[in-house]
């Protein structure tokens, strides 16, 4: 009898042992997936199994964004100096931008400083919305000084035709649209102050005894090098046209120049042939036209004449391309004529300029 309580108990025992080391798991799960926290599983015995569980752990407890937020604040903490204290700055802006809170508060907005720039870890400092800003305020002031005109749009890869060429090119088509268009309307000349039709331009305006000003954006090794103080413009003088580094401050200041704000202005957008940096800036002034954001603040006057030099069929994609968009639905039909003319020779240009104006 004594031996008969003694298995029993023991077999009681082992059941209890078997419910504590055991866990439920569902159908079909390994033994290792079910084993319990207290006892280490078969899967988990040797040193290279428990260092993989703990880094899966870990990155498990680091993959969510405040968490790499925080991993890199404390990280931050720990170094010394000016350095730390404006990478911790840093962070807060970086964490206050993405709605998440740093160090128990959300910190104001502000974008890093130039200085910031070595210790915004990920961030990445920006200074081009300053510059920008101030170069769009250096080209509202030289137009203000200079006066607005005829904005003329065209390559800077045009050459003059050789000497006895049987026609004339496109150079030379340029600078003699460009002379009669401002013996028309007055004004000045803006352009990209390059060279190519850019300087056909700006002569056949000087031709005509208007002023001619430009934009002017520093291209290749040698010009960069030299800077806006160190470069010598071919064909303007220092106070007829302004340097720039982004192509947005440009094209600000060349709408600027077209835009009526008064009666007394005549101003145009001429297209002259050019290629992908013309056409950029052609279909931004379309664009612009089509939104009615060509118009003066506040003015009721009409919106500048915008002309599509065809030259030689050049631009007979262009024509096919609005074509195409009003086939297929992009463009109602007819939606886009009021916004540009083409014009296939300087003549008929010259009479839309004097028919829109009255001359």
């Amino acid at each position: 009898r004594r031996r008969a309580q003694l298995a029993t108990w023991r077999s009681q025992r082992q059941r209890r042992r078997s419910r504590s080391a055991w866990r439920p798991c569902r159908a079909r799960a390994p033994p290792s997936a079910c084993w319990d926290r207290s006892t280490p599983s078969p899967a988990t015995r040797s040193p290279r199994a428990r260092s993989a569980r703990t880094t899966s752990q870990e990155e498990r407890r680091t993959s969510s964004p405040r968490a790499r937020t925080k991993m890199t604040c404390s990280s931050l903490r720990s170094r010394s100096g000016t350095a730390a204290r404006r990478a911790r700055e840093c962070m807060r802006q970086f964490a206050s931008a993405r709605g998440a809170r740093v160090h128990g508060r959300r910190a104001p907005a502000r974008a890093c400083s130039s200085a910031d720039s070595v210790a915004c870890v990920g961030v990445g400092a920006r200074r081009s919305p300053s510059v920008v800003a101030s170069e769009m305020e250096r080209c509202y002031s030289l137009v203000e000084r200079c006066g607005r005109g005829i904005v003329w749009l065209g390559s800077s890869r045009a050459e003059p035709a050789p000497a006895g060429a049987p026609a004339a090119g496109h150079y030379e088509r340029s600078f003699d649209l460009a002379q009669r268009a401002h013996a028309l309307l007055g004004g000045t000349a803006w352009s990209g102050a390059g060279p190519g039709l850019m300087r056909a331009v700006s002569e056949g305006a000087v031709a005509a005894g208007r002023p001619a000003a430009g934009f002017k954006i520093l291209f290749g090794e040698a010009q960069q090098a030299a800077g806006a103080d160190g470069f010598q413009h071919p064909y303007l003088s220092r106070d007829m046209y302004e340097v720039v580094e982004f192509f947005s401050a440009r094209k600000h200041g060349l709408v600027d120049a077209g835009v009526r704000h008064e009666a007394s202005e005549r101003t145009a957008f001429v297209c002259l042939p050019g290629g992908l940096g013309t056409l950029d800036e052609f279909f931004e002034v379309v664009c612009l036209s089509q939104l009615s954001r060509l118009e003066g603040k506040g003015s009721s006057l009409a919106l500048p004449p915008c002309l599509l030099m065809n030259y030689d069929g050049c631009y007979d994609g262009v024509e096919q391309l609005v074509r195409d968009a009003e086939r297929f639905g992009y463009l109602n039909e007819g939606e886009a004529e009021p916004h540009f003319e083409v014009c296939r020779s300087n003549d008929e240009a010259i009479a839309l300029l004097a028919d829109f104006y009255g001359l």
